[in-house]
């Protein structure tokens, strides 16, 4: 909105499509447009504008020339466009790639309220202009680290060298336009995926967190748990972390896509374990929070799971694949390398067709249970030599509904629990079984 004149009004219209199992952004409704009379009639803009199909379009509008709008269009080539004529027309400025990275994902673009030559762009990092966007240069990070995946900027609007910066890793605060930064960290804002226990007394607690690693920290502390409390055992996305049962000073985590490894929390030794695709295999499929479980019945044995699952006895120094393909193998859903639509992405949180959660039975070794994220919950009472799908009539859940965990019970040999999650098509309902793996599934 120009504050000079309520009246004019600027809006991008996103379209994306959504295939049988993914989401494509853009579209031919996907476009800006412009109205004078405060949102009755509008009329589409073109003029400068890329051809063909927009994705999102982030916009900025300088308060104080109001003129000045910048915009950067997701689009066969995602470009940085200015504006001086209140986005009537509009020319290519060329960018950084920052600035231009991931528009559906990185979407906002902020002038600052009394500067209109100052403009923010937040996105991996924090790109800032001092010329109204015609050139951008990365933030300073001399006052500390400064966490990166940037999804939020506030400036004051009172005092515009005051700043709050919304990233990945929590709140920081600037000062000095964004020259030097200062973690907030009294927030309780992280984010954990899985959590584990080891056993010490008192015991640890271990978890991932959402982008800020795999963490251990005490259950007791002197005067209480603190920050300090806690010792980083793993970087990247942190998912699930497994401490060793023989050995209190190993520590397996797993990081996005199934990137395993192994660290020595006494030398700090990490070494990477991840099972390898072997010649003549297909590509492995990791979920981008892919399961490490170690096995209640035996200490020596941790598994993991790909779409095929994997065993080791030795610290990861060595796997044995102890399946065949778990999943349903479903070729519409293993097209995740064309996803994307206008920005093709691939993170491994793309990947479909994966083992989502491993279920060892405490009470026999040679019985698991792995759950997919295609609605298959498959089990070997041999330690792998023969596998049964056991979830193709469970009743009330729909067919290929994503199984969220798989629990053996601890008393029933022959009986495992199940989550399920089908939000992602639109359903929001809550799924939980008792299946027995001899005779008819129960609810």
């Amino acid at each position: 909105m120009d504050p000079r004149n309520p009246d004019v009004l600027l809006a991008s219209m996103w379209q994306f499509r959504r295939t049988p199992y993914s989401f494509a952004s853009g579209g031919p409704g996907s476009a800006l447009y412009k109205s004078t009379d405060g949102g009755k009639n509008w009329r589409k803009i073109t003029d400068g504008l890329p051809t063909g199909e927009f994705g999102r379009i982030a916009l900025a509008l300088a308060p104080s020339a109001p003129d000045n709008v910048l915009a950067i269009v997701e689009s066969e080539k995602t470009s940085l466009l200015i504006s001086a004529d209140g986005g009537e027309s509009w020319k290519y400025q060329s960018a950084s790639s920052n600035v231009t990275a991931r528009p559906f994902y990185f979407s906002t673009l902020v002038v600052d309220p009394e500067d209109p030559k100052r403009v923010y762009r937040p996105a991996f990092s924090l790109s800032i202009s001092r010329d109204g966007g015609y050139s951008f240069s990365d933030a300073s990070d001399a006052g500390g680290w400064v966490h990166s995946d940037h999804h939020a900027l506030w400036i004051n609007p009172n005092s515009t060298n005051h700043l709050y910066l919304g990233t990945d890793g929590g709140v920081y605060m600037s000062l000095d336009y964004g020259v030097t930064w200062t973690h907030l960290n009294t927030l309780p804002v992280s984010q954990f995926y899985h959590v584990q226990v080891d056993q010490k007394t008192p015991y640890n607690v271990y978890g991932g967190l959402q982008d800020n690693g795999s963490w251990r920290g005490p259950s007791q502390s002197p005067g209480g748990i603190e920050n300090k409390d806690w010792e980083n055992v793993g970087g990247g996305d942190g998912f699930w972390v497994q401490p060793d049962d023989l050995d209190p000073s190993i520590v397996y985590s797993e990081s996005q896509g199934g990137n395993i490894s192994r660290v020595n929390t006494r030398t700090n030794q990490s070494r990477f374990i991840q099972p390898q695709q072997q010649k003549g295999d297909p590509d492995l499929r990791w979920n981008w929070n892919a399961p490490i479980v170690k096995s209640p019945a035996n200490p020596r044995v941790l598994y993991c799971g790909a779409q095929f699952l994997f065993k080791t006895e030795d610290r990861g120094h060595s796997w044995k694949r102890i399946s065949p393909d778990l999943t349903t193998n479903d070729s519409l859903k293993l097209k995740q390398y064309s996803s994307g639509g206008l920005t093709l992405d691939n993170t491994s949180a793309e990947n479909h067709c994966t083992i989502f959660s491993i279920g060892p039975s405490p009470l026999d070794e040679n019985l698991i249970y792995a759950g997919t994220d295609d609605g298959n919950i498959q089990v070997t009472r041999d330690g792998g030599r023969n596998w049964e799908l056991v979830s193709s009539n469970i009743p009330g859940v729909p067919a290929g509904t994503w199984v969220s965990r798989v629990e053996p019970s601890r008393h029933a040999l022959h009986t495992v629990y199940a989550t399920f999650d089908n939000h992602g098509y639109g359903d929001m309902r809550t799924y939980a079984a008792k299946v027995p793996t001899e005779g008819r599934p129960g609810r």
